[in-house]
């Protein structure tokens, strides 16, 4: 009978692991011949070594510059688990159904096709994240990734592919993974021996790791959609179809078309019913817990130090009018160039430049970032079908962004 104590059950498992690891029996050597007492990787190789994680080849050494497979990767996250296979099935393959079962293997990101290819680095960021591994907190409170600190030190966030964006950055967040000395996290690389060892050492080891994360009050750690009933989300004319279409139960708006951070003091902003207040109205409106920032669009074809100044100006004047809230600043969508109507500064690589911005201003200000961006782009663009003039959304698209913002606020 297969025997399931899986490592990947909402890392239950990894804990448990740990613990049970965190003597390192020794039931092999020292270290490779190959792995050198100096090198970065050293001390992972050889406690992994030890606990039976890791092995060599018939050579006797580690190779830590070779690559691995994606089924070798699952199978170390599967060190102690004992699974049978049928006769003339593939090695790999209880693995791999068991990750798929689990939830941690997702089909269309990793078929089986890929068992047998070399890892890269933005798949094993996949991997890692369906472990569902939850950093520790100091009592009382709850770990939250700060994903605005992550985001402005990679490099070539906006240069990779969306759909791992989210995975990098909680990976990295979590202290799992890291980018090069470059700043970049180079996703596109295969995955070394070495590198692996070090990742998985980290899994069983928290103390091995170098977390991003804030920490909120476990007490005021809200999921529902009664904590936007003390929630004001002021900005552009994207607020308003948030307001519109978003659904975010009972939440303040006032939002202004056309406005930017430069003239957000003198706007009217439209709120429920149709009434019109200034800047000081609309965040004096109420006493909130929450404050979603909507602004950036309007801004693209600002010098960004300008931006940067103006806009870390409003959120200082926020935290005046609100100092219980917590601060949220949505990044910028991208945009659709082919459409007529999408004026010429409003292009995509003015988005990236301004969410770069917002991501260091998230970062320095200590707000929370919520990544819109990477929800819509489609290959570096917005969808045709998700607009009707190549900036606003259509209204089920809004529903997505709200959704965003529900995952991302606490």
């Amino acid at each position: 009978m297969k025997r399931f104590r899986l490592v990947i059950l909402l890392a239950v498992a990894v804990a448990a692991a740990a613990a049970a690891t965190c003597a390192y029996a020794m039931n092999a050597g020292g270290s490779f011949p190959d792995v050198a007492e100096g090198a970065w990787y050293y001390g992972a190789v050889t406690k992994l070594r030890k606990t039976g994680v890791i092995n060599g080849f018939d050579d006797g050494n580690f190779h830590p510059g070779e690559t691995l497979t994606a089924a070798q990767f699952i199978k170390m996250l599967f060190y102690d688990t004992e699974l049978t296979r049928a006769e003339g099935e593939e090695w790999w393959r209880p693995y791999y159904e068991a990750g798929v079962s689990a939830g941690m293997i997702e089909v269309s990101a990793l078929s089986e096709a890929a068992m047998e290819l070399p890892l890269d680095r933005y798949n094993a960021a996949l991997l890692l994240c369906g472990l569902h591994i939850k950093a520790s907190a100091p009592e009382g409170f709850a770990a939250v990734p700060d994903t605005a600190s992550v985001r402005a030190g990679l490099e070539d966030l906006y240069s990779m592919p969306a759909e791992y964006r989210d995975a990098v950055v909680k990976v990295c967040a979590l202290g799992l993974m890291n980018g090069y000395d470059d700043g970049s996290f180079h996703g596109e690389d295969r995955l070394t021996r070495a590198q692996s060892a070090q990742i998985m050492l980290r899994l069983f080891e928290e103390s091995q790791r170098s977390p991003m994360m804030k920490y909120v009050s476990a007490g005021g750690f809200e999921t529902g959609d009664g904590r936007f009933s003390e929630a004001l989300i002021i900005g552009n004319s994207l607020a308003g179809g948030l307001a519109a279409y978003g659904g975010l139960g009972g939440a303040a708006c006032f939002y202004c078309n056309g406005v930017s951070v430069y003239g957000a003091d003198g706007a009217d902003f439209s709120g429920s019913g149709g009434i019109k207040v200034g800047l000081d109205e609309a965040l004096s409106s109420g006493n909130y817990k929450i404050v979603i920032l909507v602004f950036g669009t309007n801004e693209m074809a600002s010098d960004m130090e300008s931006f940067y100044k103006s806009y870390g100006a409003l959120i200082d004047r926020v935290r005046k009018e609100q100092p219980a809230s917590a601060v949220y600043l949505n990044n910028v969508p991208p945009v659709n160039e082919g459409i007529a109507e999408c004026p010429s500064s409003f292009n995509n690589e003015n988005v990236v430049e301004i969410n770069r911005t917002i991501d260091r201003l998230a970062r320095d200000k200590g707000a929370y970032l919520i990544d819109v961006h990477t929800i819509f782009d489609s290959g570096g663009s917005l969808p045709r079908e998700a607009t009707f003039d190549g900036i606003h959304l259509k209204a089920a698209y809004y529903e997505a962004w709200a959704e965003r913002i529900r995952e991302s606020v606490y």
